[in-house]
């Protein structure tokens, strides 16, 4: 794994940081994922799980820890910073030594699958979060085949508030302040809404973020349950009114006819993989196969002045279809 940019020790551990170039909020999954790789791997020493959200706060050098009196100083000088693409690689592709109990985690890179679409592979294991991953790519997705490049001119409402309820799951556990900045400038970027415009339409999403940091929560059915939004996918597709063509470039905003073609298309990849021909190339080969079958019983009869019976019981095979081959 790379080396961290500066080392600080804060009074009651050590803060790794790795310096990079400032990134917007397009980079917020990939970025996660590194915080997560970064922790897996330094878990044997005692990495704080809570050290991984976005705005996380260092003690300056030279001030004191108020909880110990401990002073807070830098181990090695800062280094410079890099890339954010760079050093994301380079923490991504570290290896990771993980216990027999505890399965690796799937890690996704969305800017790699923004480049390369299908490089996306959905994770064994399904959560929230993977389930709000895969759905965030799919928006994308429908972003650009509607509109390539530019900015929405139609389902801004629909799409944006999606995307909104996508990154609060993503991005978890959301921080208000820094969820509130991102989304406005999502809504800036790809929807051309100015601010009011966007906290007036994206009020209700931003105020289920709050009160998830809040630790509050909403009741379902009479259970205790996370408040921010949840959606049927189906409902998804029906809302966005995503068409059959485009479901072909989506992982999950798919509706029953596009489920059957895909696991029509499934079975048919492990019939081919077991050994099956194609049905064009099955019935080329019958075809040559009744045709020398035809040309060996026209041989038979010609000839040894074979009987049907007799060239059936060479042959192996009945008379009456020894009788359709002489026709």
């Amino acid at each position: 794994m790379p080396e961290p940019s500066l080392v600080l020790c804060s009074g009651q551990g050590l803060h790794l940081i790795w310096l990079h170039y400032p990134v917007g909020w397009k980079e917020i999954p990939s970025w996660q994922d590194c915080q997560y790789k970064l922790w897996r791997i330094l878990k044997p020493l005692g990495a704080d799980p809570r050290a991984r959200d976005g705005a996380r706060v260092h003690r300056l050098v030279g001030t004191m820890n108020s909880k110990n009196g401990g002073p807070v100083y830098a181990l090695r000088d800062a280094g410079p910073r890099r890339p954010f693409e760079e050093l994301a690689a380079s923490i991504l592709q570290a290896d990771l030594v993980e216990d027999e109990e505890q399965p690796v985690a799937d890690l996704y890179d969305l800017r790699a699958q923004r480049a390369t679409r299908r490089d996306y592979k959905a994770p064994r294991l399904r959560t929230e979060r993977s389930l709000w991953l895969a759905r965030w790519v799919d928006l994308q997705a429908l972003r650009r085949l509607r509109y390539g490049g530019e900015q929405m001119e139609d389902f801004r409402d629909r799409w944006l508030f999606v995307a909104g309820v996508a990154l609060s799951w993503i991005t978890d556990p959301p921080e208000p302040a820094f969820f509130e900045r991102e989304l406005l400038g999502l809504a800036e970027e790809w929807g051309g809404w100015d601010e009011g415009r966007s906290r007036s339409k994206l009020q209700a999403v931003l105020e289920r973020v709050r009160m998830v940091a809040g630790g509050q929560t909403v009741t379902w059915q009479g259970i205790e349950i996370d408040p921010r939004y949840r959606f049927r996918t189906q409902t998804l597709v029906e809302w966005l009114e995503i068409t059959a063509a485009e479901q072909r470039d989506m992982f999950n905003h798919i509706g029953a006819s596009e489920k059957r073609r895909r696991n029509t298309e499934s079975r048919r990849e492990k019939r081919r993989a077991a050994g099956s021909q194609p049905r064009t190339q099955y019935d080329q080969a019958r075809k040559l196969s009744h045709q020398n079958d035809c040309a060996t019983a026209h041989h038979l009869r010609q000839k040894f002045h074979l009987s049907t019976t007799e060239i059936g019981q060479i042959m192996g095979k009945s008379a009456r279809t020894v009788r359709r081959w002489l026709e």
